[in-house]
């Protein structure tokens, strides 16, 4: 009994400082002549659509929102995730990955179809897009 308690708070621990550690989350799509770009931290979010840019402050539940979804899927194996589709590769949409910013690492994930990300990103996505309008 001893050995799982020992594990959970050590698995519930590393969790928490994963989270920490994290300066800022963003969502890049691009392909010739369109471009999308969210950044969110802690203390700012900042999008350029098509050059129509934006920032203010985030939200501090928004912030909250978007660790509980990072916490939600294993960050370390984004960078190894099968897109469902390939027609950014013939330009039909916008090439697109998530990059995660932490205080000693960068994380990228594999590059997916605009408007269809992997199903363990789709909530994140969403969020960040959520946050920005177009």
């Amino acid at each position: 009994m001893k050995p799982i308690l020992i594990f959970l708070i050590l698995f519930s621990t590393n969790s928490c400082s994963q989270n920490n550690q994290i300066i800022k989350i963003e969502y890049k799509a691009t392909t010739r002549g369109a471009f999308k770009f969210v950044s969110v931290s802690k203390n700012e979010c900042r999008s350029d659509f098509l050059n129509k840019k934006s920032a203010y402050k985030t939200p501090k539940k928004d912030w909250d929102v978007i660790l509980n979804l990072l916490d939600q899927i294993n960050i370390n194996e984004i960078e190894n995730l099968d897109r469902p589709s390939e027609i950014s590769s013939t330009d039909r949409a916008m090439a697109a990955s998530i990059l995660i910013t932490f205080k000693n690492k960068t994380i990228e994930s594999s590059f997916f179809d605009d408007g269809n990300p992997p199903k363990e990103l789709k909530k994140i996505v969403a969020k960040l897009l959520s946050l920005v309008s177009e």
